[in-house]
C-alpha cells in the first residue's frame, strides 16, 4: 500500500510508526530485562553449585579421617576378642 496514493494522512502513519517504535522497544527491553534476570540466576546456580561441590569434598575427607579411627578401633577390639577367645579355649580346656 502505496502511503501517497491513500487518503490517509502522512501524520497518522507517523503516528502509527512512533507507536510501533515504542512498543517494539518495550518489548525488547522487557526480553532484556529477562534475559539479565536468567544470567543473574544462572551466576548465582553456579556459585551455589561451587559451594557444594567444596562442602562435598571436605566431607569426604572428614569421612575418610574418621573412617580411619573407627577402623583402628575395630581392628583393636577385633584383636581383644580373639585374645578373650584363646582365654576362653584355654579355660575350658583346662576345666575338662
Amino acid at each position: 500500500m502505496d502511503p501517497t496514493t491513500t487518503n490517509i494522512d502522512p501524520e497518522v502513519y507517523r503516528i502509527l510508526f512512533f507507536i510501533a517504535s515504542a512498543i517494539i522497544s518495550l518489548l525488547l527491553g522487557v526480553l532484556i530485562w529477562s534475559a539479565q534476570r536468567l544470567v543473574d540466576t544462572v551466576r548465582k546456580l553456579g556459585f551455589a553449585v561451587q559451594t557444594l561441590l567444596t562442602q562435598m569434598e571436605e566431607r569426604k575427607t572428614s569421612c575418610a579421617e574418621k573412617h580411619k579411627v573407627i577402623d583402628q578401633r575395630l581392628a583393636a577390639h577385633s584383636r581383644k576378642l580373639s585374645e578373650h577367645d584363646m582365654e576362653i579355649t584355654k579355660l575350658q580346656t583346662i576345666v575338662q
